[in-house]
């Protein structure tokens, strides 16, 4: 979930890239209604709609009453028909009370270990259902959605490695279903993994086309990745399907100044930002051209308006402290050449945290310490995220919780909201921006 768990991908055309996730339908809405959730109550039941969500994607409870290969005994039958029907009625405690004795590798022993995680998710009691769930895939290793259930801790966990890894063997189990690898896409793209996000994007637009989302999040990632033939094809189909849809102008312009096409390019992009104003890739178009048409004035003013949607964004810092040296402002170059090496200072730490989180996963001030990051950066889903995740390793880690009573106290008209939920509805969100390539953190001399 974190903006670290990253290994160096290839930059995208552009000088800087549009690190506010360009995959989330809502990204450029996001700074304005990050969603809060309330303390109280929203972690389970945010986790509970979300497993569901990314298992299922729909309503309902899967349930396959038996494995192959041998006859459950009658009582035993009894006992997790018994244990399926009290969790659907919503009685997770005494569905677990239906299984709690069945500790041995026998016929039945794999679903009663899946009923029993599904009820501690229920009760909150995420680290119980994190073993339940896993012994259940030792003693039967196909069960795809199991590892999504697996892949949903882990993620609202903050650990994005392992949710991924989860997420690849439910999709090598069952390869039709296109929620895992939409998600996996998100995962992947969040890892820094663009090749791998694109191939996952790929293979679930395939088995629903009509998800525009992915759509657009494949596109943006063949961009990510200068694969220009395919991602021109790509968005040739887009636009058959959605003609003048703002995201899709925004990618045109980008592919057309990949492609050395000046003057398409500043007509797409200026008919983007005509109707979205706040379009990261028509911004990041324009300020490119202004500087090959030798108008630092403009660009400086373009790459100001992009980082009020973006402030984290370090190629764009970059690119306006250039312009503004160039147009004689140096106070915002000195300014932006700070804001630089601060945001690099604070995504370096993050990572850091980011590999404790995996190292420790059952601490949960690491999250916590990401959480207040995160806070400080202005990345308030992120925040919440972290918060609750460490809230899901230990509920009684305090500090958390008032973080999220703090949070939800400075947006109290906010919806409740957590990583979770966004995995399972249509803006597929991205968990957290890529990491920043090489050049992207070179430092910027505070002293044009």
């Amino acid at each position: 979930m974190t903006a670290a768990s990253h290994q160096p991908e290839p930059p995208a055309p552009s000088s800087e890239r549009s690190e506010s996730p360009r995959h989330d339908l809502a990204a450029q809405e996001a700074s304005k209604s990050d969603p809060i959730p309330s303390t109280k109550g929203s972690l389970g039941i945010n986790l509970m709609l979300a497993v569901v969500a990314l298992a299922l994607g729909g309503g309902g409870v899967w349930w396959v009453l038996g494995e192959s290969g041998g006859d459950i005994g009658a009582t035993r039958l009894r006992q997790i028909e018994q244990a399926r029907r009290l969790l659907e009625a919503g009685r997770p405690d005494q569905a677990l009370n239906q299984v709690a004795d069945i500790r041995d590798d026998g016929p039945g022993a794999a679903e009663a270990m899946r009923i029993a995680g599904q009820a501690l998710i229920a009760l909150e009691d995420y680290g119980g259902a994190r073993n339940a769930l896993e012994r259940s895939v030792i003693l039967n290793p196909n069960q795809p959605q199991v590892f999504q259930l697996l892949a949903a801790l882990a993620l609202g966990a903050s650990d994005a490695q392992r949710g991924a890894d989860y997420l690849e063997r439910a999709a090598q189990l069952d390869p039709n279903q296109p929620r895992t690898w939409r998600a996996l896409g998100i995962v992947r793209h969040q890892l820094g993994e663009s090749a791998a996000s694109v191939d996952a994007y790929q293979k679930a637009l395939a088995l629903a086309p009509d998800d525009w989302a992915v759509r657009v999040n494949l596109i943006a990632g063949l961009l990510d990745l200068t694969r220009l033939d395919e991602a021109s094809q790509a968005l040739a189909q887009a636009e058959m399907l959605r003609p003048g849809d703002s995201m899709i102008l925004g990618l045109r312009a980008r592919l057309a100044l990949a492609e050395g096409k000046l003057d398409e390019a500043l007509t797409l992009a200026d008919q983007c930002l005509q109707a979205d104003p706040k379009n990261l890739d028509a911004l990041s178009t324009r300020a490119r051209l202004a500087i090959q048409h030798d108008d630092p004035h403009t660009a400086k003013a373009l790459y100001q308006r992009l980082l009020e949607i973006d402030s984290e964004n370090l190629g764009a810092l970059q690119a306006l402290a250039a312009a503004a040296r160039a147009a004689g402002d140096a106070e915002t170059a000195r300014d932006a050449a700070q804001r630089h090496r601060d945001v690099t200072n604070r995504r370096r730490a993050m990572d850091d945290l980011v590999q404790q989180i995996a190292q420790n996963p059952d601490d949960p001030r690491p999250r916590h310490q990401l959480g207040l990051l995160a806070v400080e950066a202005n990345q308030t889903t992120l925040a919440v995220d972290s918060f609750q995740a460490a809230l899901m390793v230990d509920p009684k880690f305090e500090p958390a919780r008032e973080q999220l009573r703090q949070l939800a106290r400075r947006f109290p008209n906010q919806a409740p909201s957590g990583l979770l939920d966004r995995l399972g509805t249509n803006a597929t969100p991205i968990i957290a921006r890529p990491p920043a390539t090489e050049s992207e953190t070179q430092p910027i001399p505070l002293d044009p």
